[in-house]
């Protein structure tokens, strides 16, 4: 091959998005995850004392050409394939089967944060027609605390990756019987990841972004969804039809209101949207305050970076408002994205407050699976996605000015500055500040039922 050819090619190369795609994702893994180039085990936590041994169950019995149907060493008996958070017939079983459970358990960590950044790129892609701002959507959604959040139990990540990929697919629905049937087959996938309460939000999340494409009748749009769901039902019977049996046995069936309602978002937890480790010391990892032991669904992690995004919008509004009339049809529909955007992050974050929210029990009074459910904060992993969403895309569309690009540098500048400070703190004097701390304000802190100084 010539020198010439072989700059054309590259050339090609650098201009092709799978390039790109491919080159973002190690890119981020290799430093997310990079102990597992070492040969080491990346996450524990649930994984090895609840999700593993079950894998390795199943893996014995499918070596020995038996699909387990039952499990003769829990509770005297019980079945197995039935229930669903052990992902049974979920293809990461197959990982299970041909490797060790510690490098089945790394690739099955890779290969999920591959789904959930490949769904995030294509759906951010249809919204956003950008190679690049779609990539960093799927970056996002990738290291999202809810993902990484998840790792450390695969019955939950399972499940939860697939949410861009349904949206993805429910934009198209309408238009491409294909995408019916993928539909249908990512709620199975999603059915026996584990998690079921997923398969909800997804669904509901496709069916929000597909209200909010304008592009067919209400009566095309319903045949469309109508068709879809009789599929889904269908194809995903495998899951939940045996699951469903063991479910209406189950105490999770008895549980009161009040049970159902663990998980609530506490209001104050809304600072994170701020300071997103206010209540978090990720590197001991210890969590203190009125939320110590929830689930990490309250960090909507992007905080500055994407309250600048959620003004932009606006700001691009204005600026759209000032040019000529034929701009109106792109500014109707940049006021339409800016409105569903908010609507569905306003109203999930107030969902989300759970036993907070008054009226709360009349939700769960008429919709039965928020009383059998736990955890209303986990809607917020539709604030995530969305929230991505209109970040990436309000910056996409965001003009800098000269004077804002000043003023961004000089905000930057001094966020930087802060927090050379408050590393400096937390390195050398930490322990002298806390003391004054408490202090100035009566031993507030030494007080707390939640601080000591060694947590802190």
């Amino acid at each position: 091959m010539t020198f010439g050819r072989l700059t054309t090619q590259l050339k090609k190369l650098l201009k092709a998005n799978w390039f790109y795609f491919w080159v973002f994702f190690l890119f981020f893994i290799a430093i997310r995850f990079y102990p597992f180039l070492l040969g080491k085990t990346l996450v524990y936590g649930d994984n090895y004392s609840l999700m593993i041994p079950g894998k390795i169950f199943t893996a014995e019995y499918i070596k020995q050409g038996i699909l387990p149907l039952w499990n003769p060493y829990i509770f005297s008996g019980m079945p197995w394939i039935a229930d669903i958070n052990q992902s049974v017939l979920y293809p990461s079983t197959l990982l299970f089967i041909f490797f060790s459970p510690a490098i089945a358990l790394n690739f099955l960590l890779i290969i999920h944060a591959l789904i959930a950044y490949s769904g995030m790129y294509f759906l951010a892609k249809k919204y956003i027609k950008n190679n690049l701002w779609s990539l960093l959507a799927g970056s996002l959604w990738m290291f999202s605390t809810q993902i990484s959040g998840s790792m450390n139990n695969f019955s939950t990540l399972q499940s939860l990756v697939w949410l861009p990929w349904l949206g993805y697919f429910g934009l198209q629905l309408i238009n491409k019987n294909q995408a019916k049937f993928l539909f249908a087959l990512v709620i199975t996938l999603q059915f026996l990841g584990g998690y079921p309460q997923h398969v909800l939000y997804g669904i509901g999340l496709a069916v929000l972004l597909s209200v909010n494409d304008n592009s067919a009748t209400f009566i095309k749009w319903l045949k469309a969804w109508l068709v879809t769901a009789s599929l889904t039902l269908a194809m995903s019977a495998v899951a939940w039809l045996p699951f469903a049996e063991v479910l209406f046995n189950s105490t999770r069936m008895e549980q009161t209101s009040e049970q159902a309602l663990v998980g609530s978002l506490n209001p104050i937890m809304l600072i994170k949207f701020v300071l997103p480790y206010f209540f978090d010391n990720p590197s001991a990892g210890v969590k203190w305050g009125p939320a110590w032991s929830g689930q990490p669904n309250v960090g909507i992690y992007m905080t500055w970076l994407g309250w600048t995004a959620i003004i932009a919008s606006f700001i691009s509004l204005l600026k759209i408002c000032k040019k000529k009339k034929k701009q109106n049809l792109i500014l109707k529909k940049w006021q339409r994205e800016v409105i569903f955007f908010a609507t569905i992050s306003i109203s999930t974050l107030i969902f989300s407050l759970g036993e907070y929210l008054p009226g709360f029990n009349i939700i769960q009074k008429y919709l039965p699976l928020f009383r059998i459910a736990r955890y209303p904060s986990m809607v917020m992993i539709v604030t995530n996605l969305v929230i991505i969403l209109w970040a990436v895309k309000a910056l996409k569309n965001w003009q800098v000015s000269y004077n804002s690009y000043k003023w961004l540098m000089r905000l930057g500048l001094a966020a930087l500055a802060v927090g050379l400070v408050g590393f400096g703190v937390k390195q050398y004097w930490f322990n002298d500040a806390w003391r004054i701390f408490n202090s100035w304000s009566s031993y507030i802190l030494s007080k707390s039922v939640f601080h000591t100084l060694d947590r802190d």
